[in-house]
């Protein structure tokens, strides 16, 4: 008999959920669930008017963006992760390196345990994304550049 894993999503947001972000420049930035796109993704509102595109599979976490040409998917966990296991930045600017699976980290929204740090290679910014949440929190030299500041059922 053969047996099948099922993907779960891992990194991926949770649609149950509303996502509040504080971003550099005191911008707040709400995401609600707002169903499923053509192609499967979770598509997610954004303060009320702009839509994101959310998608996982057994490749990676992908982030997507509406244009003339349909949706633009950028990468933003490339699967299987591993410790010092480069990673293509989506806009081109820097390598980034995987450089903890194992992270505990602090938000305004509260403490997430067994983040995944992603380090850009000459910048030394960093990328925090938890279990079941999705990206929690960004920036570099101890400054915070984005923050999930609220996570609430919906």
């Amino acid at each position: 008999m053969t047996k099948y894993l099922k993907f779960t999503n891992f990194y991926l947001m949770d649609k149950r959920k509303t996502y509040t972000y504080w971003v550099e420049g005191d911008c707040i930035k709400e995401y609600i669930y707002s169903g499923k796109s053509k192609n499967g993704a979770d598509k997610w509102i954004v303060n009320g008017e702009d839509i994101e595109i959310k998608r996982e599979n057994i490749n990676g976490l992908y982030t997507g963006y509406l244009s003339l040409d349909g949706i633009i998917y950028y990468l933003d966990l490339k699967y299987p992760l591993k410790i010092k296991k480069s990673l293509q930045d989506p806009f081109g600017e820097e390598d980034l390196v995987v450089t903890s699976m194992s992270k505990t980290v602090k938000t305004r929204a509260g403490t997430f345990k067994n983040c995944i740090e992603i380090q850009g290679v000459y910048s030394g910014y960093k990328l925090y994304f938890a279990p079941n949440v999705g990206f929690i929190k960004s920036g570099y030299d101890g400054l915070t550049k984005h923050e999930l500041i609220k996570l609430k059922n919906r």
